[in-house]
């Protein structure tokens, strides 16, 4: 089905069903007096968005779409992210690295003096909105620091047991497992008036020009222009290493496309510590000599993005790479099967990404059960067959490449999901009592509708 545009839809209806569960005390007009004493926000003409998300690199990215709506509706914002400090190197390489709040939660509860330290800052920020994006894992802490932020708007995630949420927020999202993770985000932000659909990553993602010389470095002498590199990702994350395809899998899918084409170079990509686990596939492709190399640990973040963005062909697990490569525009082939392809791997260009997926009655399990059903041995990854994610590459290397055209065995997509409906409603979204939106902005002389109350962030800065 195809999604609804804004633009075809009636005028948003900014005023959402009750949230559910909720006990009438708690849809009063008014919110708990102690929750209105911690409202500390700044002047709405001039909002400030607090994004709050804990996770990997491939995770954050995520929410980069939806940065770029808020900024895009409202150019005199502020977009500040809070998160994990692993995701420093990341927002470096964006325009919001100045203003982010980082988090050390690595090693668990975060201990109480940095916490009151973080709470501190994002006070002293006085925010108006603030955006909960966890939804599996972090949601007692961003819950309280949601509270505690001091912004009079708190929008987050729903999920069956929320008693907490359901008080603590004003707008709750439908935590959908099958639905675009990008389009929850963006959905949250139409809860408050945002109509923009930029949606994509503008230009919030930057390769300069040290990253480019880094990637240059690398490949000089060994993969010329007229070469066509493929990179290849056998890594995830150790969180849940049922997502990786087989090595032996890589290696008979690479070695597929090298027999065929001449031109190809091989970049083996990952982090220090995937060394080892890298290494183990070059071993395996040790017959094709020199055009298979090994770059892991390696790169800086920014030299990898340069590689990717000179890439012809990304081949990757589902991670952080593949968010790279769909964000910078680059031909990917993702492999899914502990997690759902519709819920993380629906933020590339149709044209240029392919996605292999094997649905089995035990997936997706990842973020829905404490362990893997199948004990680790991922069934789901090992019914995706080598030659079909050859023939893959060998497809998206071809510059004719198009989404009319897929290849044999693709996954396909049933389509985005209708986001608005035809009466102008936002779907999957719930609110305190209706009426309470607009007793508060009737108190701010702002109009019957919550949302109208940053109108004045709309025009220039």
């Amino acid at each position: 089905m195809a999604t609804l545009s804004l633009a075809e839809a009636a005028p948003l209806d900014t005023r959402l069903p009750v949230i559910p569960g909720a006990r009438k005390h708690e849809t009063d007009r008014r919110p708990p007096l102690w929750i209105v004493q911690l409202q500390n926000p700044g002047p709405p003409d001039n909002p400030v968005f607090v994004l709050f998300k804990i996770g990997g690199l491939g995770s954050l990215i995520t929410s980069f779409p939806l940065a770029n709506a808020l900024m895009t509706e409202f150019p005199r914002s502020k977009v500040v992210f809070v998160t994990s400090r692993e995701n420093e190197v990341l927002l470096s390489k964006t325009k919001l690295s100045g203003s982010a709040i980082y988090l050390d939660v690595s090693d668990g509860l975060m201990p109480p003096l940095r916490m009151l330290d973080a709470i501190r800052r994002l006070r002293k920020l006085r925010p108006t909105h603030f955006f909960d994006l966890q939804i599996h894992t972090r949601r007692t802490l961003s819950c309280l620091c949601a509270l505690l932020s001091g912004a009079e708007t708190r929008i987050g995630f729903y999920r069956p047991g929320d008693t907490i949420r359901r008080r603590a927020f004003d707008h709750l999202a439908y935590a959908n497992m099958f639905s675009p993770v990008h389009e929850l985000y963006l959905q949250m932000a139409r809860s408050v008036g945002c109509t923009s659909e930029a949606g994509g990553y503008g230009d919030l993602l930057t390769v300069d020009r040290d990253d480019r010389d880094e990637a240059a470095a690398l490949s000089n002498g060994w993969c010329s222009s007229t070469d066509r590199l493929l990179i290849v990702n056998p890594n995830t994350s150790d969180k849940a290493v049922e997502r990786r395809w087989p090595i032996e899998r890589f290696a008979a899918a690479v070695t597929g496309i090298m027999e065929r084409r001449a031109d190809v170079r091989v970049a083996l990509i990952g982090a220090a510590a995937e060394r080892p686990y890298v290494e183990r596939l070059r071993r395996d492709l040790r017959s094709h000599g020199d055009r298979v190399r090994s770059f892991a640990g390696r790169t800086s973040l920014g030299g990898l993005l340069a590689l990717l963005q000179r890439a012809d062909c990304l081949l990757t697990n589902d991670s952080g790479p593949f968010h790279f490569g769909t964000a910078l525009g680059t031909p990917t082939v993702g492999l899914f099967g502990p997690v759902h392809p519709d819920h993380y791997g629906r933020m590339g260009d149709p044209a240029r990404t392919v996605i292999f997926y094997r649905p089995t009655v035990c997936s997706p399990c990842v973020h829905l059960t404490h362990a893997p059903p199948c004990g680790g041995k991922n069934h789901c990854m090992q019914l995706i067959q080598p030659d079909e994610v050859g023939d893959a590459c060998l497809f998206l290397l071809e510059e004719a490449a198009s989404a009319a055209q897929r290849p044999r065995g693709a996954w396909q997509s049933p389509g985005a999901p209708r986001m608005v409906s035809r009466e102008g409603a936002l779907l999957g979204l719930w609110g305190r009592h209706p009426e309470r939106a607009a007793s508060r902005a009737s108190r701010d002389g702002a109009g019957p509708a919550h949302a109208t109350r940053l109108e004045g962030a709309k025009g220039r800065p």
